[in-house]
């Protein structure tokens, strides 16, 4: 009787520990050198880098065929202050349907294409910051610039 309530309880604690895992694993990296923080996408297949400036400074949140890229702050406000988003299509059909959806709301610009898809790249319509909060304008701005060459340093995982 000891044994199968020993084996039992082993059962579920097993059982326990495993379905408690997080969902939200994601199959990214992101590797800093002394220059460039190197970002990889495995579930998407490229990377990108980012200035060594960013550190600490953004965060990314992936929903569905999408990547958007947040400007970091410390306000205890709910917003998230958007740089880009990078969109992620598999077919040419897909990127077609894509330019549609944006058409009316803002430029949507392909910045890569080879045989296993299109990324391209989408930027906030809207002011971020107010005027009263112009040390994170300051920063977002500084980040904002360096956007054309991130986008220069997509290329597909080998």
């Amino acid at each position: 009787m000891k044994k199968y309530l020993l084996m039992l309880m082993i059962f579920i604690m097993v059982f326990t520990f495993t379905g408690c895992k997080s969902n939200t694993s994601r199959d990214n990296s992101i590797e800093t050198s002394k220059d460039y923080i190197q970002y990889e996408n495995d579930t998407y297949n490229f990377s990108l880098q980012l200035p060594k400036s960013w550190e600490g400074k953004y965060y990314i949140e992936e929903v569905n065929n999408e990547l958007y890229f947040y400007h970091k702050n410390d306000l205890d406000d709910g917003r998230k202050i958007e740089l880009f988003t990078l969109h992620i299509s598999n077919t040419k059909e897909e990127w077609e349907e894509l330019q549609k959806q944006y058409e009316d709301i803002c430029l949507i610009d392909k910045i890569y294409e080879d045989e296993q898809g299109i990324i391209s790249i989408t930027y906030p319509t809207d002011v971020p910051y107010g005027d009263d909060e112009k040390e994170y304008c300051e920063e977002y701005n500084k980040m904002e610039d360096d956007i054309s060459n991130i986008q220069k340093s997509i290329d597909r995982i080998k």
